[in-house]
């Protein structure tokens, strides 16, 4: 065997090595940017309050899973309820396919379906508000989204539209973005 035979054998082993190496080294990196975003713990049937400076409630979030991620310090809901307490009158319930909570707790989206209920009180009729996808800023009582709402109300009043943006606190806001259709029952004399 000659010599230039010898260091073209040495040269393509080396390629095929470096060529091994590579391809190891990006199937690792894959693995390993994969395996991050893991759980860290799970709850089960989890409900928590916050208060307000009143010591009142405020929020109750319920949810049947909540899994939290340590990467990015997420977290995700199963078929989650919130409870935003109105003080003196009754609360808005908040029901969800699923929901995300950002790490700060700033930002919370619940994904699929959405309900919006909240029971009469005084002279306020009960209302429903039906919608998906909704995104909600829990410090602030604020949600909207841009999917299709339907507002319900038990005096017989009916809203439609597209898109929405949503202020809990009261005075209670509702604002349709688009495609507005109303329907306002009148009380019979």
């Amino acid at each position: 065997m000659s010599r230039s035979s010898i260091i073209n054998s040495a040269l393509i082993l080396l390629l095929l090595i470096s060529f091994w190496l590579l391809r190891s080294s990006q199937d690792e990196a894959q693995t390993s940017s994969q395996e991050e975003h893991v759980i860290d713990y799970m709850l089960r049937d989890l409900s928590t309050t916050t208060f307000g400076q009143d010591g009142k409630p405020h929020r109750t979030l319920n949810t049947p899973e909540l899994k939290h991620y340590q990467d990015d310090d997420t977290s995700e809901l199963l078929a989650p309820h919130i409870v935003a307490h109105q003080g003196t009158q009754p609360p808005w319930n908040i029901y969800s396919d699923t929901g995300w909570v950002s790490g700060d707790g700033e930002l919370i989206l619940l994904n699929g379906k959405v309900k919006m209920r909240r029971e009469a009180f005084a002279d306020n009729p009960s209302m429903n508000v039906d919608t998906k996808n909704l995104r909600v800023r829990p410090n602030e009582d604020y949600a909207e989204t841009d999917e299709r709402v339907k507002v319900r109300s038990s005096n017989g009043d009916r809203v439609d539209g597209v898109g929405a943006q949503v202020w809990l606190a009261e005075p209670m806001r509702l604002l349709l973005q688009s495609n507005s259709k109303a329907h306002y029952a009148t009380k019979k004399p």
